[in-house]
């Protein structure tokens, strides 16, 4: 079921749907939204598409959406509001915090480890035992061999000529 309106009417929601799930890519946004809704008394599920593959021993927080395709290893822990998206790989022993997006095709490598708010775009390659910073973006495509700070974006973006 899908309910439309505005924020000002999730209380009286709350009530009669008992559950939701905020599906919004930004993660500010998506961020603002769980902490909205947790507060108001909503269960916040997580959701994992029955195509995708999660291991023993995964650890996935409330508000998690684990995609069609996507496979998740053992012992990794997903923070809530995350998405692993179509797709995505995510290796054995990685740690994915709160609110950040793994974009489909891409893969998080043995022991990586991403910070809350980040982006791993399409088709990106985060190489074993890297840390990725908190609201840092890996561009799609990238490969990161080396950690990246908080706030930082790395990558191969296209350009036009000139």
């Amino acid at each position: 079921m899908v309910i439309t309106g505005c924020d000002d009417d999730l209380l009286m929601l709350v009530s009669d749907v008992g559950a939701a799930f905020v599906g919004i890519g930004e993660s500010t946004i998506r961020e603002r939204l769980t902490s909205t809704l947790s507060a108001l008394g909503f269960d916040l599920p997580a959701i994992v598409a029955p195509s995708a593959i999660v291991a023993h021993r995964v650890d996935i927080a409330p508000g998690v959406l684990v995609a069609p395709g996507a496979i998740i290893n053992t012992r990794s822990t997903i923070g809530t509001g995350t998405i692993i998206n179509t797709g995505a790989v995510v290796e054995h022993h990685v740690t994915v915090e709160s609110f950040a997006h793994i974009a489909p095709n891409s893969t998080l490598c043995g022991n990586v480890s991403v910070g809350r708010g980040a982006l791993v775009g399409a088709g990106a390659v985060v190489l074993p035992g890297v840390r990725v910073g908190s609201n840092a973006i890996v561009a799609a495509g990238a490969a990161a061999p080396r950690d990246i700070a908080p706030h930082t974006v790395v990558g191969l973006p296209a350009r036009s000529p000139k």
